[in-house]
């Protein structure tokens, strides 16, 4: 309408049916070699991933590094310290609840590789406990790349990764057993009364009520009971018996 023509300057484009021609296998032409393209980068990027150098975004705590054309992954300082000690409190024992991590590590100062400041969430605390790149090993399916080595240095060990898993999926309590009184008045047919369902001991508690005061109760502690949580009145119980 306003008399315009588009240019091009490696083609002539003309307003004919050669010069669609033209213009459409210059296009398909085009596609073909960013495809090539994408694909050789491809190619060498699994490669580089098969040899175990790093060819993915720094995770919180780590840097990239560059040797002899081979990317390094390394410890950022002091963010990688706060991440092991925070770690390794699990695994331990000094930090009973993945509250208490990600109270810890709110205390710190955490910044990633580019300089800026990282706000701590509860999901940024579920990932590194699970992550199995803070030991230098795992594998990546996406690419058929087994478990092996990688470059990077590794802020845990295999050992505290397993602990870690471990609590997580309850192979091992956080806590200590806490010890009771064996002789408690109020039971004294705890462990020796057993639940009619599953077999397992009864056990005592003292829950507490709207009002604020504990009653004792008997019940059965065994989870995958039916009756698990149903009580008994400690009289109740005692009559029968």
């Amino acid at each position: 309408h306003m008399g315009h023509s588009l240019q091009s300057v490696n083609m002539t484009l003309e307003d004919s049916a050669e010069g669609a021609l033209v213009e459409n296998i210059f296009a398909t032409l085009s596609q073909f070699f960013r495809q090539s393209n994408a694909r050789r980068a491809k190619s060498c990027m699994i490669e580089h991933a098969k040899q175990g150098y790093w060819i993915f975004c720094a995770p919180i705590g780590y840097t990239h590094q560059k040797v002899n054309g081979k990317i390094y992954c390394v410890r950022f300082e002091p963010t990688a310290t706060y991440i092991q000690t925070a770690l390794e409190g699990f695994a331990n024992g000094r930090f009973l609840t993945k509250k208490s991590v990600l109270d810890y590590l709110r205390s710190k100062e955490l910044i990633n590789s580019y300089g800026r400041k990282i706000n701590i969430s509860f999901n940024h605390v579920k990932t590194m406990l699970s992550n199995k790149v803070y030991t230098g090993f795992f594998a990546y399916p996406l690419w058929n790349i087994p478990e092996q080595k990688w470059a990077i240095e590794p802020i845990i060990t295999m050992e505290t990764y397993q602990k870690i898993q471990d609590k997580l999926h309850s192979k091992c309590p956080l806590t200590q057993n806490r010890k009771y009184n064996i002789n408690d008045a109020d039971f004294p047919l705890r462990r020796w009364v057993k639940c009619p369902v599953c077999g397992h001991p009864l056990t005592g508690s003292r829950p507490r009520s709207k009002s604020g005061k504990r009653h004792p109760y008997y019940h059965c502690y065994y989870k995958q009971c039916p009756q698990v949580g149903k009580t008994i009145r400690p009289n109740v119980l005692h009559q029968d018996f």
